[in-house]
């Protein structure tokens, strides 16, 4: 009779640590999920950080566009206000400058070209950044709930592993 209880215990203690093995390699397998999905979600931030960079800079760049339009409009009132007050006698004067009109109105008008082209690019970039961050955000979402997951699994076997532990214990 000592012999089959001693028998079932060592049964019972080979149970348990297969069962400890078994929960070990799963843990490890969850680790190593769990490290996965932080890498990503490492390279999502990385991505994140990248385009807030880039959306920066194309801010920028309409700002000093703005600054340079508000110039050449500036510069233009000021041509017109000479202009209106010379009179007959600088005709000579008044084809130079209206010359130089002409010049600025050229460059305004490939200004506010580029300027709208910028703004239908950024636009665009905004468009297509929007989208990405959107995906971004449902990627980092869905992680999120895989971590969860994962680490309420991994909570559910190490309570399994500390009640293993205490009857290897209690056996031992």
């Amino acid at each position: 009779m000592a012999a089959a209880a001693s028998a079932r215990k060592r049964a019972t203690v080979t149970f348990l640590s297969n069962d400890v093995k078994g929960v070990s390699v799963r843990m490890v397998q969850v680790d190593g999920q769990l490290r996965l999905t932080n890498t990503r979600l490492d390279r999502l931030e990385e991505a994140q950080r990248e385009t807030n960079v880039r959306l920066d800079r194309l801010e920028e760049a309409q700002r000093v566009t703005n600054l340079r339009l508000d110039n050449l409009e500036e510069g233009q009132r000021r041509i017109m206000a000479v202009l209106e007050q010379m009179d007959e006698r600088q005709h000579g004067i008044m084809v130079l400058l209206e010359q130089m009109d002409e010049r600025n109105r050229a460059t305004i008008e490939a200004v506010f070209s580029i300027r709208d082209q910028l703004l239908r690019e950024i636009q665009q970039v905004k468009t297509e950044l929007g989208g990405r961050i959107d995906v971004l955000e449902i990627a980092v979402r869905n992680l999120c709930v895989e971590v969860r997951k994962h680490s309420e699994v991994l909570a559910q076997h190490s309570e399994t592993l500390l009640q293993h532990s205490k009857i290897l214990a209690q056996l031992g």
